[in-house]
């Protein structure tokens, strides 16, 4: 009609559709059902990080539905409705914040937080620090435990004393941008966790981070 704009019909199956046929295939050891499934999902990784960093429009809806795999192995994302704008003073702190994360820099982390508008009930850094710490730990283990969808003891135990902290100390404001951001990597780490993918995640992040912090040299248009 005069009001609907349709751009394009995609032919595709549901993400988690064929994710789960190549699991099936990975278990009766067909060995090229791991390569396939890290192919996808280290591209749907690799899309959304450039759709935040990058580009500096994302869709934050990224359910099942909107998840489509052609025929060809192409990966498709539908229904751009609900979508979130990153201007690019923001995108450079998160990727000044995913730089942190990766040499493993605890304090500047939580300098990052507090710039990007998390704010604690006291005003002190100390729970967004302790937040910072263990997702740092987490990350020196290379993301092995969150790919094997596995949790240990001291995992748990750090995750109890994070809690107890945010109770006496709570993160009282959190930016309007880290919700939807927040969705969209609940669920992509859920994707992870389930089916296990071969991840480099700082290679994958790399040509998104470098276009968010040298926007210039990576030949970006505004």
């Amino acid at each position: 009609s005069k009001r609907v704009l349709v751009t394009e019909f995609i032919e595709g199956e549901k993400i988690t559709s064929v994710l789960d046929r190549l699991a099936e295939a990975r278990a009766a050891g067909d060995e090229s059902a791991q390569i396939e499934i890290s192919r996808l999902v280290n591209k749907l990784i690799e899309a959304y990080a450039r759709q935040m960093l990058e580009l500096g429009r994302f869709q934050a809806d990224p359910h099942p539905g909107n998840l489509l795999v052609e025929a060809d192995g192409t990966l498709v994302i539908l229904d751009f409705g609900c979508t979130k704008i990153l201007e690019a003073e923001v995108r450079r702190a998160y990727a000044q914040l995913l730089q942190a994360f990766f040499v493993q820099d605890t304090k500047r982390v939580s300098e990052l937080l507090q710039q990007l508008g998390f704010r604690t009930r006291s005003g002190r850094p100390d729970t967004l620090l302790w937040f910072a710490e263990l997702m740092l730990d987490e990350l020196r283990s290379e993301g092995s435990a969150l790919r094997q969808g596995v949790s240990s003891a001291a995992m748990i135990d750090e995750w109890i004393r994070l809690l107890r902290a945010v109770e006496q100390d709570p993160v009282v404001r959190v930016p309007d941008h880290f919700v939807m951001i927040g969705r969209v990597v609940a669920t992509l780490g859920g994707l992870i966790m389930h089916y296990r993918p071969t991840m480099d995640i700082q290679r994958i992040m790399l040509p998104a981070l470098l276009a968010a912090l040298v926007p210039n040299q990576a030949g970006l248009s505004r």
